[in-house]
């Protein structure tokens, strides 16, 4: 196979990212490619199923049926160039998928928009009228307790003082854990999550952590956002 920014397998079928999306079986021989949507490095597999959701650049949401080649339904997540470079991910039993988008039209506001995987219609929506929290991660844990990684801005500048890892519930965070930076390089960190949601793509690296002096080796024990909320740092 070819290197990808993004790759994603389900066991079943191995789904690589180089803005277009690209399609193999276990055995590395290609099936087929979508081409509609050129700005796509970012996704996840349907737990459980052959559909591949995509987190465009260009502000999509793209559902693949990746067994028959289809592309099922293309979703306008923004009207803010660029700006989806942020968490998709699913629940445990594969039933929503929870993305961070931007604002509709302000990138520098972010939302937390759930969908219902049996149509991908919009179930719920947070955080749209929130200037202050800037979402960035989110991840899942197969209890269904869901972590997210996020900014708070001061009301008066808008600019980010601190940086938090926390517990999403009930539309809400509802314990959150600063991060300090004489722990970890905020930056860093990230560019660890960011590198993770890529599937430790060896050609992401570079875009992420090679300038922090950190060699390339895909961990044999991925950070999670649930071992950095409980122990406040993380080691790469």
């Amino acid at each position: 196979m070819r290197s990808f920014y993004g790759l994603y397998t389900n066991g079943k079928y191995k789904v690589g990212m180089s803005g277009t999306v690209w399609v193999y079986d276990m055995e590395d021989n290609l099936l087929g490619r979508f081409t509609e949507t050129p700005y796509s490095y970012v996704g996840a597999f349907v737990p459980g199923k052959d559909v591949f959701v995509s987190h465009t650049n260009e502000n999509h949401l793209v559902v693949y049926d990746i067994a028959n080649m289809k592309m099922l339904k293309k979703i306008k997540t923004s009207n803010c160039g660029g700006s989806e470079d942020t968490g998709v991910v699913f629940s445990s039993d594969g039933k929503y998928l929870y993305c961070i988008q931007a604002h509709w039209n302000d990138w520098l506001k972010s939302r937390l928009v759930v969908y219902d995987t049996e149509n991908f219609e919009i179930e719920k929506e947070f955080f749209s009228n929130e200037s202050i929290i800037k979402l960035k991660e989110i991840e899942i844990e197969y209890d269904g307790t869901c972590y997210v990684l996020f900014g708070e801005r001061d009301e008066k500048t808008g600019v980010i003082e601190n940086n938090y890892v926390g517990i999403f519930q009930d539309g809400k965070i509802v314990e959150k854990r600063i991060l300090n930076t004489k722990l970890n390089n905020w930056l860093d960190i990230l560019r660890y999550f960011s590198w993770k949601r890529s599937g430790f793509t060896k050609k992401t690296f570079p875009l992420f952590l090679k300038e922090a002096g950190i060699k390339y080796a895909i961990p044999q024990n991925p950070c999670s956002l649930k071992k950095l909320f409980e122990t406040g740092h993380m080691e790469y």
